[in-house]
């Protein structure tokens, strides 16, 4: 890992800047922040928005450390009684505002009234579970939208007086999930902002959010992590290095979708792809039914695990062409180098860019909602197509 991205929980390597919590640095943004606070020019409301994995709710709860820190200078300085319950997400000043699951609404300001011991335990796991790393996504299981109700319950909290820090945050994780009635009710709050209170929402889909609510906000961007980062990230998390760099590779730059690939058997997915390909190849008929009944099912079960098959397709044909540049070091797949030595001097003139985008039309057509086997047949025919001859 490059020395000037290694931050460590507590400390820096090779900078000055303290953390609370264990971040992988993006574009800058921990300097930005720490600008801010030794500035003192914090606004009233914020916006990170980008990929969830690229770090958004990881800096805001990092951004919400520095800000209640008891400490002069070298904010947050991991030591006081203020960063010690920060990094429990236990401190008295910070509200955090999530996704719930739908119930009946009604005048109450409790958002967790109506809800399970089950639901609330799982919660709870869940904010343990955050706590510890930052970039672990707060899904609680049938969340779809963050009730009125728990906007009423902060709007409760913030016109009090801190009780232990000079400001209180408020992070609102998902904020483009917010009800519209929800929203209204934020709006309200943004427009007579309490004291000493700061507002930091975060969102992968910023224009789903209400105009009136992002124009009151300060809006900080953050790109797609650089693969080299989120492999790092996973091998030091015991990953090994083949997989960590496939799994960073098939994130796109974000490592909750690492994490979220992590769930999933990575050889099994590859396995299916690889024999996928084999029988268009091969052009078997027989095979080719069963499998397109077997991808139909994987879709209507686990649409994630569908498109991890797609992905690992399209490594497969970057890799083969790689492999036919000479350029056998820069491998994802490199597990599978011999069959794709063996890919390659079967199909010479494959296509990599028309089979790459064969798969990328298919996605389209699925997201337009296209029938699922009348788009992978399709697929099928612009594969076998984009291989060219077979070799002799």
């Amino acid at each position: 890992m490059e020395k000037q991205n290694q931050i460590e929980s507590g400390r820096v390597v090779g900078q000055k800047i303290m953390t609370l919590f264990e971040l992988i640095d993006n574009d800058n943004i921990l300097s930005r922040l720490d600008n801010i606070v030794s500035g003192k020019k914090v606004s009233t409301a914020y916006l990170f928005h980008g990929k969830d994995g690229a770090g958004t709710e990881a800096f805001a709860l990092e951004f919400a450390a520095k800000l209640l820190c008891g400490s002069q200078n070298n904010k947050p300085c991991g030591s006081c009684s203020s960063c010690r319950k920060m990094k429990t997400l236990q401190h008295p000043d910070l509200f955090l505002v999530y996704p719930l699951p739908s119930k009946e609404e009604s005048r109450t300001i409790d958002p967790f009234k109506g809800l399970s011991s089950k639901k609330i335990e799982e919660i709870q796991q869940l904010l343990q579970k955050k706590s510890e790393d930052p970039y672990t996504k707060l899904l609680v299981s049938g969340a779809r939208s963050i009730p009125i109700s728990f906007v009423r319950w902060i709007r409760k909290q913030v016109y009090m007086k801190p009780q232990e820090s000079s400001a209180r945050c408020v992070i609102i994780f998902d904020a483009h999930l917010l009800t519209i009635e929800a929203s209204n009710a934020f709006l309200k709050v943004l427009e007579e902002p309490p004291e000493n209170t700061i507002f930091i929402l975060t969102s992968e889909f910023p224009e789903s959010i209400l105009p009136t609510i992002r124009s009151r906000c300060q809006a900080l961007f953050f790109p797609q992590l650089p693969e080299g980062r989120i492999e790092n990230k996973l091998v030091q998390k015991g990953i090994p290095g083949e997989k960590a760099k496939l799994i960073a590779n098939l994130s796109a730059g974000d490592l909750t979708a690492a994490y979220k690939i992590l769930d999933y058997d990575i050889i099994e997915i590859e396995d299916m792809a690889i024999n996928l390909l084999v029988y268009i190849a091969t052009w078997n008929k027989n095979k080719l039914k069963e499998k397109l009944q077997n991808m139909v099912e994987i879709y209507r079960k686990d649409q994630y695990k569908f498109f991890l098959v797609l992905k690992i397709i399209q490594r497969w044909f970057m890799d083969a062409a790689l492999l036919k540049l000479g350029m056998d070091r820069h491998l994802v797949l490199y597990n599978r180098r011999d069959r794709l030595i063996r890919f390659v001097k079967s199909f010479p003139d494959f296509d990599v860019e028309g089979l790459h985008g064969a798969i990328d039309y298919c996605v389209d057509l699925l997201r337009s909602n296209v029938y699922i086997s009348l788009a992978l047949v399709n697929l099928f025919f612009d594969l076998k197509e984009g291989l060219g001859r077979r070799a002799k």
